[in-house]
């Protein structure tokens, strides 16, 4: 598994480079987010911090960002940056992620979903640590379509990388999460759902 995620992510990196415009894609994100001034907000798989300038951007510098991500190299090139006193970067685990129940506005996982050791159970920890109507984001830079296309390169099965619709929303309902969206597009997916 740990050799198919790596194969995947060489291939899909080496081609969203070349074909995907990175920032408005962030943008759109935070946007479907509904990111409000004063939130909290987790940024799983922060990596080196790219979508928090959108989130602080939409926030206006009010509220808190915490990113997380088990990379130290990407996130010494994000604290780099030099964020706001607002954003705090931690090396940590979502699936062992303990910060108190309801700490969360938003959580957001942006192109991390096929790197999740147990789904089920990040998951969960994500809707522990969310508010009552709190919502998690699970997005990804292409959609299912695209991302088919780069994996027979790669000679893996594409349902152990990234889950079907039909799994995702499975999985989300399963956790307990309401009103759930879906956005599939050839370019861009994401969901969108709910703490009851």
């Amino acid at each position: 598994m740990a050799i198919e995620q790596k194969l995947f992510s060489d291939a899909f990196s080496a081609r969203l480079s070349v074909s995907l415009d990175a920032t408005n894609r962030l943008q759109r994100v935070v946007q479907l987010a509904r990111i409000e001034p004063g939130m909290n907000v987790l940024d799983v798989g922060t990596g080196t911090g790219s979508l928090i300038p959108p989130l602080l951007e939409r926030m206006q510098a009010q509220g808190h960002i915490c990113g997380i991500d088990l990379s130290i190299q990407s996130l010494r090139t994000a604290m780099e940056m030099r964020f706001p006193a607002c954003v705090r970067l931690l090396d940590a685990d979502i699936h062992d992620l303990d910060h108190i129940d309801g700490s969360y506005h938003r959580v957001i996982c942006h192109t991390v979903i096929h790197q999740l050791r147990d789904r089920a159970a990040a998951l969960a920890n994500i809707y522990r640590m969310l508010t009552p109507g709190g919502m998690v984001i699970v997005s990804h830079s292409v959609g299912w379509e695209r991302v088919h296309n780069i994996t027979p390169c790669c000679h893996i099965e594409f349902e152990h990388i990234l889950p079907s619709d039909a799994q995702m929303r499975e999985l989300l309902e399963q956790t307990g999460f309401v009103s759930i969206e879906t956005i599939n597009e050839p370019e861009f997916r994401l969901y969108r759902a709910k703490r009851s």
